[in-house]
C-alpha cells in the first residue's frame, strides 16, 4: 500500500533522519547535563561563606554552633535545622556590653575596643558607655548582688568589672587652706573633719558638707561648744579655726583695754566676780560675761577716796597719787560730796594746811577729836569728819596787847592766851567772849581792880 501523499510547503525542510544510536547518546548527554546542574546547585546550597565581621550560626538538631569569620563552611543536607549569618558586635573605646549565656544563665562584661563574637547561646542584654572621670571626679560603684560599695577615683574611664555593678558619677570636693569638709558615715553615723588644702573623695558610705574655716585676727576669738557633751571652750586668734565633728562655734571680739581701763567679769557658773585691768586685750572664758568698759579713778596728790567693801563691810581711805581700779565688791562713798565736778564721783580734797592753819577731825564712831596743824596735808580716816564748819581754821594771831580766853569743853578749864603768839585750839577747846580782846594797859600812875569770878 502506498502512503498517502501530502504536499510539502516550498519553505519547509525535509525531516532529518537520525540513526537510533545517536538518539540514545543525545538523551544520555542531556541527562548528564541536567544532573550536573542539579549537583552544582546542591553544592552551592551546602557551602556557606561568611565575612570577617560575621559569624555563622548553625542550629543542629540537638545543639547550636557558631563559626567566626572570615571563613567557609560546608553543611550537608539534613544535618541541621537552620543556618543564619549574623554581624559581630563592634565595640569602641568607650563601649561595653553585658552578655548573657542563655544555657547556664551566667553573665559577663565585654569592653572595647574589639570585635565581639558571641557564643552559641549568648545574647547581649544591654549596651553602655564607660564613664569618663576627671582628676576631681569619682564614681560610686555598687554591686547589686552583694550590696557592696566602692569608690573609683579619676582621672580614668570607668567600666563595670562585673555584670552586677552599677556606677554613679560624682564630684570630689576641692578644699583650699581655709576650707574643711564635715564627713558623715551614713552606715555608722560617725563624723570627722577633713581640712584643706586637698581634694576630698568620699568613701563608699560617706557624704560631705563643705564649709569655710573661721579666720581670727589677734583681737578675735571663737566660743566653741560640743553639741554632744555641752562642754564649751575658747579659741583665741590669730589663727584659722576649724570645728571638730560635733562642734559649733560663734565668733566674738575681745575687749581692748588701755592702761586706765578695766572690766568687771562675772562667771555665770559660780557667780564669782573678778576684775580685768589694762593694758591688754581681754578674752572671756566660756562662761564669763563682762560689764561695760570702766575708767579707773585717777587721784592727784591732794585727793582721796572713801571706799567700802560691800562683801565684808570694811571701809578705808585710798590716797593719791594713785590710779584706782575698783574691785567688783568695792563701792565709792559719795555721802557729803558735792554733786558737781569730780566730787560727784566721790573724789575728795585733802586738807592742805599752811603753817598757821589747823583742822580738827571728829571720829563719828568713837567720838575722838584729833587736831592737825600745818604745814601738812591731812587725809581724814574713813569715819572722820571736820568738827568745825568750813573745815580748816586759822590760828588766832595775838599781838602784844591782845589776849583770848579759851575753854576746854572736856574739862571745863579756862585758859588765857596772851602775848605775842599764834593760838591753836585744842581738840575740845573753843573761844570765849567772842574772840580775842585788848589787854588793859596800866602805867605807874594807875591801878586795876581784878576780880576772880
Amino acid at each position: 500500500l502506498k502512503a498517502p501523499h501530502h504536499p510539502r510547503s516550498c519553505t519547509s525542510d525535509p525531516p532529518e533522519h537520525r540513526p537510533p544510536l545517536l538518539t540514545m547518546m543525545g538523551a544520555f548527554a542531556g541527562t548528564c547535563a541536567v544532573a550536573t546542574g542539579i549537583g552544582a546547585l546542591a553544592y552551592r546550597r551546602m557551602v556557606h561563606y561568611f565575612r570577617k565581621d560575621e559569624q555563622l550560626c548553625v542550629e543542629r538538631y540537638t545543639e547550636m554552633e557558631v563559626h567566626n569569620g572570615p571563613g567557609r563552611k560546608v553543611l550537608l543536607p539534613f544535618s541541621y535545622r537552620s543556618v543564619t549569618a549574623r554581624k559581630a558586635e563592634t565595640l569602641g573605646n568607650l563601649d561595653y556590653v553585658r552578655v548573657q549565656d542563655t544555657a547556664d544563665g551566667s553573665e559577663r562584661i565585654e569592653r572595647g575596643p574589639k570585635l565581639l563574637f558571641l557564643g552559641p547561646y549568648e545574647k547581649i542584654e544591654n549596651r553602655g558607655s564607660g564613664i569618663t572621670i576627671g582628676s576631681s571626679e569619682c564614681v560610686l560603684v555598687q554591686d547589686k548582688l552583694t550590696g557592696e560599695r566602692s569608690i573609683s577615683k579619676g582621672p580614668s574611664v570607668w567600666f563595670p568589672k562585673g555584670p552586677q555593678e552599677a556606677g554613679t558619677k560624682g564630684a570630689a570636693i576641692a578644699l583650699s587652706s581655709t576650707d574643711y569638709v564635715l564627713v558623715t558615715d551614713r552606715q555608722t553615723g560617725e563624723r570627722r573633719v577633713e581640712r584643706g588644702p586637698c581634694t576630698w573623695f568620699p568613701g563608699p558610705m560617706e557624704e560631705g558638707k563643705k564649709g569655710p574655716g573661721m579666720s581670727l585676727n589677734s583681737t578675735e576669738y571663737v566660743l566653741v561648744e560640743n553639741m554632744e557633751t555641752g562642754a564649751k571652750s575658747i579659741v583665741k586668734g590669730p589663727c584659722i579655726w576649724f570645728p571638730g565633728p560635733l562642734e559649733s562655734g560663734s565668733k566674738g571680739t575681745g575687749t581692748s583695754l588701755t592702761s586706765t581701763e578695766y572690766l568687771v567679769v562675772e562667771d555665770r557658773q559660780t557667780g564669782n566676780k573678778s576684775m580685768a585691768k589694762g593694758p591688754c586685750v581681754w578674752f572671756p572664758e566660756p562662761y564669763e560675761i563682762s560689764s561695760a568698759v570702766q575708767e579707773a579713778i585717777a587721784l592727784q596728790d591732794d585727793e582721796y577716796l572713801r571706799l567700802k567693801d560691800m562683801a565684808t563691810g570694811q571701809r578705808w581711805v585710798k590716797r593719791g597719787k594713785a590710779l584706782v581700779f575698783l574691785e567688783p565688791t568695792w563701792q565709792v562713798e559719795t555721802a557729803g560730796c558735792s554733786s558737781k565736778g569730780r566730787e560727784a564721783h566721790g573724789i575728795r580734797k585733802a586738807f592742805v594746811l599752811k603753817k598757821y592753819e589747823f583742822v580738827r577731825l571728829l571720829d563719828t564712831i568713837t567720838g575722838r577729836v584729833t587736831m592737825h596743824r600745818g604745814e601738812a596735808t591731812i587725809f581724814p580716816e574713813p569715819d572722820e569728819q571736820t568738827l568745825d564748819e568750813g573745815g580748816k581754821l586759822a590760828a588766832i594771831d595775838l599781838k602784844v596787847n591782845e589776849y583770848v580766853k579759851i575753854v576746854d569743853q572736856s574739862t571745863g578749864e579756862i585758859r588765857v592766851a596772851a602775848g605775842r603768839e599764834q593760838v591753836f585750839l585744842g581738840p575740845h577747846e573753843r573761844v570765849l567772849d567772842g574772840g580775842k580782846k585788848k589787854a588793859v594797859e596800866i602805867d605807874s600812875e594807875h591801878a586795876a581792880l581784878v576780880r576772880n569770878k
